[in-house]
């Protein structure tokens, strides 16, 4: 598992960066998954998702429920 992380000064090119490297990487045919912490949403924009997906309560699962041991 390789973790990539995208940090540096407002408007150089961050969230641009790791959209096209998660799209890139998973053309490749590896597990990913891309995240921002971001509360403009941009990455959304990057990939032309709708932002209301964003505003949903993520539920937590018990460690059964997931599958886990």
């Amino acid at each position: 598992m390789r973790i990539l992380m995208f940090t540096g000064k407002g408007g150089v090119g961050k969230t641009s960066l790791a959209a096209a490297t998660g799209v890139k990487v998973a053309t490749l045919n590896y597990r990913t998954l891309v995240m921002s912490i971001d509360p403009a949403h941009s990455l959304a924009d990057s990939f032309d998702l709708e932002t209301e997906l964003f505003h949903l309560k993520t539920s937590v699962l018990e460690l059964g429920q997931c599958g886990g041991d």
